[in-house]
């Protein structure tokens, strides 16, 4: 290639002097009317050769710059991204606050009993076992809250205080086997005794077969056995079997409370409270394999 450029390297310079000649002298005359004949044969030589040499340089300009517009379009593209992403967290905090505002509006313009002071408590766990159905919640002692007290929402009745330490306590629920309510059907003012049957659903014991029961009847507290105050909802009938040779219905009461949505409840002084609150400084007492932390 070396020996190639210098063997025409007289040529290739003559070329070169004449095409500055005639880009020169293309330059300096007038484009006008008054352009003479010479001066237009110069333009009309000068034209395609021109064209012809700058159209790679065209094309190298175009290229440059439309890299440098796609290197401006993906920087603002990466910041409308990252502005896009605030603004979703934002709009999602904003709902997450929403929501919470809805819901303590509820608790707040809930009708509680009569001359009892409510006690508004966060939940921060769920047991995790069938076993066992229970809330742990983030106030005690230390707030008013003792054992006996009743847990109830804007639902219906959620459960009872069975544990209380000076920082939180454990609320035992409707649907737990241990749990016994003292009930009556509103229609009919049939009682009966509601217990935990599975971790959704409860059962209404001891109604005569007789009983006039139906599908769809609403369970309320009776407010007898010394805990629950009367008229808390507890759940609504699902199933009733009669069997001919059993002396009782067979009914399940699906509860009032989506207990698993459950974020905040009302705590309520119980009928009677018979026992003494156990009382310790934090949740240490509570077996963290039982229960699900919330955040």
């Amino acid at each position: 290639m070396r020996g190639l450029l210098k063997h025409y390297k007289y040529l290739l310079l003559v070329i070169a002097l004449v095409l500055l000649g005639l880009h020169l002298v293309s330059s300096s005359l007038n484009k006008g009317v008054n352009t003479g004949k010479t001066g237009r044969f110069i333009m009309n030589i000068y034209a395609p050769v021109h064209s012809t040499i700058s159209w790679p340089f065209a094309k190298v300009a175009d290229f440059i710059g439309r890299y440098l517009l796609l290197v401006d379009l993906d920087e603002e593209n990466r910041k409308l991204s990252k502005n896009n992403r605030a603004l979703r967290l934002r709009m999602m905090e904003t709902e997450k606050l929403i929501l919470e505002n809805k819901r303590l509006r509820e608790l707040l313009n809930y009708d509680t009993p009569k001359d009892m002071t409510p006690i508004y408590a966060p939940v921060i766990a769920r047991s995790l076992t069938p076993e066992t159905r229970t809330l742990l919640i983030g106030k005690g002692s230390k707030d008013g809250i003792e054992k006996n007290m009743v847990a109830i929402s804007p639902d219906g009745l959620v459960g009872y205080v069975n544990v209380a330490t000076a920082n939180s306590a454990k609320i035992l629920l409707v649907t737990d086997p241990a749990s016994v309510i003292d009930a009556v059907v509103q229609r009919t003012r049939a009682t009966g005794i509601i217990k935990g049957k599975n971790p959704t659903m409860c059962s209404l014991n001891f109604l005569n077969r007789t009983e006039d029961l139906e599908v769809g009847d609403m369970v309320v507290s009776s407010g007898l056995g010394g805990i629950f105050p009367p008229g808390l909802t507890v759940g609504q009938v699902v199933r009733v079997e009669r069997e001919t040779t059993d002396m009782f219905l067979n009914v399940d009461v699906f509860p009032a409370v989506a207990f698993d949505k459950l974020e905040d409840i009302i705590i309520i002084p119980g009928v009677v409270s018979h026992d003494e609150p156990d009382v310790s400084d934090d949740i240490a007492d509570y077996s963290s394999d039982d229960m699900e932390i919330l955040e």
